[in-house]
């Protein structure tokens, strides 16, 4: 090589040595990294951030050159193995630990990064096994125990799992995390007074950075518990840590519903919208946000800005349309939905009825294409035309589309008040979610069943606390029997779980 050669290689060795040296600071520093972190950086390097992509490649680059050159380095599999793990690269960067570990067994660290990723993989016992090894090498490691207490959740062995997390704890690892893996393993065996004290432990410890998963379960167990002005100062902590997030907004509007403060609900759309837009500023190109923000201002009766934000989200969808076959039937769908969520019902049986000449089109096309043929017989359903609907459904298959067509017969039994079909129907069908104890709630109300309706509500609940309809028919039961206050505190748990009586139509009781 010449000398200008020599220098460029030169060169492109020091940039890679400096990338992975930031690299090794940020694995020193994330645990607890300073507020100012970025200065440590100097301005003029223009490098780019220790945690990007880019970074993460060329540490992957030099160590693997350092490998090349000197092939018994625990130290580069370890820092290869970590570049990899953060490029997703999980068979090779587990690939990489097994040989850090073969070189130098004692590194209690490559156990707990291989123990840590084979979580990520699902590999869990070997991840519990790993973890052993870390922990017999650093016990005093808070981390390694949360690991392992994750490896044991998730081979619900509920036992160990409480144990190690325990262990973490009284090491001062984490406890935000912590108790939230806590308040999960709570959940899970349905021990939910439990788990609300773990989520508030974990909403008390969140610090700096409350970007925290404990607060949506936090606040469906303040609601379970009867205890909505805590739901509701958990909704504001909650909205100051995460104020894109869509959940605060959905609990906070429905909060004040449950409580009839009109002047609050509005309130809350109106940050929703704010939020949105700011949203909307960084990502102007995301439909969703479009058609979020639609729906907020449809309810704060701007149908102006309904429009605008609908003729955007529209634009949007047939730009990343442009390749699908489909296009025009998605596109009209997307319209259904629209106007389905923005309760413009006129407008929305007009995109029904321009659906159905758009697949009764492609059906002449392709007269064997079963999914269209059950396409189609949604469409009719939504459009009220039953006969045809099933007619669509047995030209697609009746053994294919079994449950498809035992569904939607139930909720034609239901909405035509026939409840000893619908029970019939319902039992077909099985009873092993939350979702059927909940609508067999519904169904042995219309029988006047209220005893047995109360037990399947419960069922439901106990199945999934947040399950808004169960809390709602368990009322309408105690309602139909004169128990007033009973009924209406499950009335308002229901509604600000997210139930909208507005959409039960055709149903009364």
């Amino acid at each position: 090589m010449n000398f200008g050669q020599k220098l460029a290689v030169g060169l492109g060795i020091a940039s890679l040595f400096v990338a992975v040296s930031l690299t090794a600071i940020y694995f020193q520093l994330s645990k607890h990294p300073p507020k100012d972190m970025d200065k440590l950086i100097p301005q003029w390097a223009n490098l780019p951030s220790l945690n990007s992509e880019e970074t993460h490649k060329k540490t992957e680059d030099f160590a693997s050159l350092q490998i090349e050159q000197n092939p018994k380095s625990a130290f580069w599999y370890k820092r290869r193995g970590n570049a990899r793990w953060w490029l997703k690269k999980h068979k090779p960067a587990i690939e990489d630990f097994t040989r850090a570990i073969e070189l130098d067994p004692n590194d209690y660290q490559n156990y707990g990064f291989r123990g840590q990723l084979r979580i990520y993989t699902r590999d869990y016992k070997l991840a519990v096994e790993d973890l052993n090894k870390a922990i017999e090498l650093r016990p005093g490691e808070g981390r390694f125990f949360y690991n392992r207490g994750v490896a044991y959740d998730w081979l619900e062995d509920t036992e160990n799992a409480l144990t190690d997390y325990q262990k973490a704890l009284d090491l001062n690892y984490d406890p935000a995390k912590v108790h939230d893996a806590r308040g999960g393993v709570f959940m899970r065996t349905k021990k939910f007074d439990q788990a609300l004290r773990e989520y508030e432990a974990a909403s008390e410890h969140d610090g700096e950075d409350r970007e925290s998963s404990a607060y949506y379960p936090l606040v469906k167990l303040y609601i379970w518990s009867n205890q909505f002005d805590k739901a509701e100062t958990a909704v504001d902590r909650w909205l100051e840590a995460s104020p894109n997030n869509d959940d605060v907004f959905e609990f906070g509007i429905a909060l004040a519903k449950a409580s009839g403060d009109k002047e609050k609900e509005e309130q809350w759309r109106k940050k929703h919208v704010e939020s949105l837009t700011a949203q909307i500023a960084e990502e102007p190109n995301e439909s969703d946000l479009y058609e979020t923000r639609a729906y907020e201002y449809s309810k704060l009766k701007d149908k102006s800005r309904v429009q605008l934000d609908f003729d955007k989200y529209i634009e949007i969808l047939e730009n990343g349309f442009k390749r699908l076959k489909d296009k025009q039937y998605r596109l009209i769908s997307a319209k259904v939905e629209f106007f389905k969520t923005t309760g413009e019902k006129d407008k929305e049986v007009a995109a029904l009825k321009q659906e159905l000449e758009v697949l009764s089109r492609e059906i002449k096309k392709n007269p064997k294409d079963a999914t269209l043929y059950a396409e189609r017989a949604y469409t009719y359903l939504s459009l009220g035309d039953r006969n045809a609907a099933f007619k669509d459904f047995e030209k697609a298959g009746p053994k294919e589309f079994k449950y498809a067509i035992l569904d939607s017969k139930l909720d034609i039994a239901i909405e035509d008040r026939k409840f000893e079909t619908a029970l019939a129907l319902r039992k077909e069908l099985g009873m092993t979610s939350t979702y059927s104890h909940s609508q067999m709630a519904q169904i042995l109300i219309g029988l006047k069943k209220y005893p047995e309706a109360i037990e399947e509500a419960k069922k439901a609940v106990e199945m999934d606390l947040g399950n808004e309809n169960a809390y709602y028919w368990h009322s309408k039961a105690l309602a139909a029997q004169g128990i007033k206050d009973g009924s209406e505190t499950l009335r308002k748990q229901a509604i600000a779980l997210g139930f909208d009586e507005s959409e039960l139509g055709f149903v009364h009781y």
